[in-house]
């Protein structure tokens, strides 16, 4: 019996083969993409290894400008201080050394009327506000005036001396402005004490009489 053929059982016909290409080609490879310079990563930072150094580094190195600045604005703030100061020694004088002085010319006056309860009454105002008053010690407001002047004074000086160094020295670098600038805050420091010493002295009243 033959072998039947597809056509002959009424099948589809079988599809076609694709012919066979001549030669293969590779294939097909992307070129490298361009790498964008945002993309790169950033160099690798060599002081962040030793931590803390690179920030002590990059921290402002005192100047003799910055002295000189720190020296003035806390000479200011004395001045201020010796003020405040001033105002407080006006303010004892008038509230217990003036009282007290009223007082006692009072209790003389009722002693000569012969009101005896009122010279106790009057001595015994007098006595409390003469010991508030030692105790409550401190510079007189004519001392705390002239240290205001001597600050002052010593400010204009420190001004005017740095004006001149920064005009002989105008190059920030120059080794010279710091040997100038040591002997400056050498002469703040000595006038300080200096002034130190005179509001330690003897207390004086508001009209600057020396006070016992």
């Amino acid at each position: 019996m033959a072998a039947m053929e597809p056509k002959d059982l009424g099948g589809p016909p079988p599809s076609p083969k694709p012919p066979k290409p001549m030669g293969s080609l590779p294939p097909a490879v992307a070129p490298p993409r361009a790498r964008s310079p945002r993309s790169e990563p950033p160099p690798p930072v060599v002081g962040s290894l030793i931590g803390g150094a690179v920030k002590a580094a990059a921290l402002p190195v005192s100047s003799p400008e910055n002295a000189i600045s720190e020296q003035l604005e806390a000479l200011d703030q004395w001045a201020r201080a010796n003020r405040r100061g001033a105002r407080r020694a006006v303010a004892r004088f008038c509230l217990l050394k003036g009282p007290a002085f009223v007082c006692v010319v009072a209790a003389l006056v009722a002693e000569a009327l012969a009101k005896g309860e009122g010279v106790i009454v009057l001595t015994a105002i007098a006595a409390v506000a003469i010991a508030i008053d030692a105790a409550w010690s401190g510079p007189s407001s004519q001392a705390h005036k002239r240290a205001i002047a001597d600050i002052k004074e010593l400010e204009s000086t420190v001004k005017v001396t740095w004006d001149k160094i920064r005009i002989a020295h105008p190059d920030p670098r120059d080794p010279a402005r710091s040997t100038e600038t040591l002997a400056i805050l050498d002469s703040i420091q000595n006038r300080r004490e200096a002034i130190k010493r005179s509001l330690a002295g003897r207390q004086e009243g508001p009209s600057g009489e020396p006070q016992s």
